[in-house]
């Protein structure tokens, strides 16, 4: 991610309007592919990309506080002061 971000300030740094042209493909594409995203926290962690990218980033950002249902339908608190990591998505 920080290579892409690095590369596009080059490109806008480089030639301006091909940057800000590729700026604001980026931000459409992602302003496309999250606008019709709602929280479901019934659906169990890995059963839908965009709600699992959603609920690690709130995780990492705000802590613990969140319940998720897994795969045979018990739900799980996370304990507090543990932060998610690669094992968790695969």
């Amino acid at each position: 991610m920080c290579t892409f971000l690095a590369g596009l300030c080059f490109v806008i740094w480089w030639r301006l309007d091909i940057g800000f042209s590729i700026l604001v493909i980026v931000l459409y594409l992602f302003w496309r592919a999250w606008s019709h995203f709602e929280l479901d926290k019934d659906v169990p962690l890995g059963g839908d990309d965009r709600q699992t990218i959603y609920l690690v980033s709130m995780m990492h950002t705000l802590g613990d506080g969140y319940r998720f249902r897994t795969g045979d339908g018990s739900f799980v608190d996370l304990p507090s002061g543990i932060k998610l990591g690669r094992a968790m998505l695969l």
